[in-house]
């Protein structure tokens, strides 16, 4: 073998050689890289357990809620009352005077011996009659008087005050009022009335 034709082979040897340990290193750096990449299997990390949520109560229907309420109530209205009143008409005696002086002068009309008798009889009926008259005049008279009565009586009237709730938890049916409504078809227990 010639000298040319081996160093020929030693050249295409070497460039065999250092193709070979090219590759070698490539597939061996890929190698590390991935290594790298994905970390190595651990031990289960530990989870905390997460609390249970509270139980709920599904809303099955919303009502207003009323109660009755009492309030005075006073009613008043004109009314009218007869009263009597002395009546202040004439002097006291003045009808039995009058009638007394009519009838003498009556009773003077008659002559004769009789005459005197008629004047004391005449004056005596005047004086009786005069005086039943003024009397009569002086009888206390009926009077109306306006005024107005009041009375009071107790009335009473329905007013919402909050919400009737109903809900149901494991089958059993309640009732709650609130004051305001619920926000959601569902309420956490225990429910009681938010004031």
């Amino acid at each position: 073998m010639s000298t040319q034709t081996k160093k020929t082979l030693a050249i295409i040897g070497g460039a065999l050689g250092i193709a070979l340990i090219s590759a070698f290193a490539t597939i061996s750096v890929q190698a590390l890289y991935k290594q790298h990449e994905t970390p190595p299997p651990s031990a289960p990390v530990a989870v905390a357990p997460t609390p249970p949520s509270p139980p709920v109560a599904q809303v099955v229907a919303v009502n207003p809620h009323y109660v009755t309420k009492s309030y005075p109530v006073r009613n008043c209205y004109p009314t009218q009352n007869v009263v009597y009143q002395d009546s202040k008409q004439g002097i006291p005696g003045a009808g039995a005077v009058i009638g007394g002086v009519a009838g003498g002068l009556a009773g003077s009309a008659i002559h004769g011996n009789a005459r005197n008798v008629a004047i004391g009889i005449g004056a005596a009926v005047g004086a009786l009659s005069g005086n039943a008259v003024q009397q009569n005049m002086n009888k206390p008279e009926p009077v109306v008087q306006n005024s107005t009565q009041c009375t009071t009586h107790t009335a009473s009237k329905k007013v919402q005050q909050g919400y009737e709730v109903t809900y149901q938890y494991n089958g059993v049916q309640s009732m709650v009022v609130m004051s305001t409504p619920p926000v959601s078809s569902t309420m956490p227990l225990p429910i009681s009335a938010n004031g």
